[in-house]
């Protein structure tokens, strides 16, 4: 698919956009094979959907503009939204990490590069009606605001981290500026002082 899709977009600021990483957000994909039903296998990687992905992607289709940016090729990225979670005409964008900027040489550390969301300001989304879900918050770390922070998948068949999104994110999405949501503690605001909600899945309906 092309990297931007202007098809599905009629008034871009009637929901919030939601952008999706991939890696380790939505599933696991690993070299060596893991113990578990296999979801998919690329050409040298096996790859584990993260535990009620499909579920969340529909919540996220009926309610936000949904798009998918990713630290890997794009190859790779079109590969997962061909073969393993096939929602790429609904997608507002799909990007790779030919659109990442590389992080400033002053930090010396370019152990990751950067998702900044002033590109997709570019298509007509401010950043007030920008969430992103990524595993890795150094990657956001020009757009901190709008950044949820999901705990990585490696491979937890009792992972319940995206049914914890889905509540939460039914709490914040009709918000006017989704960056002065305080989310550094997300999961906290579910369940109030409950500790452990971070070991214990939520029932949602």
């Amino acid at each position: 698919m092309p990297s931007t899709n202007t098809l599905n977009r009629q008034n871009p600021n009637d929901r919030k956009l939601i952008v999706l990483d991939i890696d380790e957000t939505l599933l696991h994909a690993s070299i060596t094979k893991l113990d578990l039903p296999l979801d998919y296998k690329a050409a040298r990687t096996f790859i584990y959907k993260r535990p009620y992905v499909d579920r969340f992607l529909s919540y996220c289709l009926q309610n936000f503009h949904v798009a998918v940016w990713t630290n890997a090729s794009a190859g790779f990225a079109e590969e997962v939204f061909d073969q393993v979670l096939p929602i790429s005409r609904h997608l507002e964008f799909l990007w790779s990490v030919e659109h990442c900027t590389d992080p400033p040489e002053s930090e010396g550390c370019h152990d990751y590069k950067i998702k900044d969301l002033s590109k997709v300001c570019d298509l007509n989304f401010g950043l007030n009606n920008i969430v992103m879900l990524d595993d890795t918050a150094e990657k956001l770390r020009f757009n901190k605001r709008n950044l949820i922070h999901i705990r990585p998948f490696f491979g937890d068949q009792t992972d319940c981290e995206l049914l914890h999104l889905i509540k939460y994110l039914e709490k914040i999405r009709l918000v006017d500026d989704i960056g002065n949501q305080n989310k550094q503690n997300w999961r906290q605001e579910l369940v109030g002082a409950n500790t452990a909600f971070e070991y214990d899945c939520l029932v949602v309906g």
